[in-house]
C-alpha cells in the first residue's frame, strides 16, 4: 500500500508542479507551498509521503480543477491566479500570494473559494 501511495504521490506532485510552473511560481515558492525540500522537488523520487503533503497537492489540484471549470481559455485559468481580487478571502492579494504564504489554512480558503464558484455557490 505505501508504494501506492508513494506512486501516486510522486504523479500527483508532477502534476501539481507543471500547474505550480504555469502560475509562474519561483522554485522558492513551490517548496514553500508544497513544504518540500530542493532536493525533493529536484527529486521526486526521494519524496517521504506524508498526510500534509498529499493535502497540499489535492489543494492545488482541486484549485487548478475548479479554475478549469470556472475559464475557457487557458490564459485565464492560470492568469486568475496572479489576478488581484477584492473579494474575500483575498481582500485585495491575488490567489497566489495567499497559497505562497504556505499556511495550509490559507490554501484551504483558496481552494473551498473557487470550489464553491465553479459549482455555482
Amino acid at each position: 500500500m505505501e508504494s501506492i501511495t508513494r506512486e501516486i504521490a510522486q504523479k500527483g506532485l508532477a502534476t501539481a508542479i507543471v500547474i505550480l510552473d504555469a502560475w509562474g511560481c519561483s522554485q522558492a515558492q513551490k517548496r514553500t507551498i508544497l513544504n518540500i525540500s530542493d532536493d525533493s522537488l529536484k527529486c521526486p523520487h526521494t519524496l517521504s509521503v506524508t498526510p500534509e503533503l498529499l493535502l497540499r497537492i489535492s489543494h492545488i489540484l482541486n484549485i487548478h480543477s475548479g479554475l478549469k471549470t470556472l475559464f475557457r481559455e487557458p490564459k485565464n485559468v492560470s492568469g486568475f491566479i496572479n489576478m488581484v481580487n477584492d473579494n474575500p478571502p483575498f481582500s485585495g492579494r491575488t490567489p497566489l500570494r495567499l497559497i505562497v504564504s504556505g499556511s495550509l489554512k490559507d490554501m484551504e480558503q483558496v481552494a473551498n473559494h473557487i470550489t464553491m464558484l465553479s459549482v455555482g455557490n
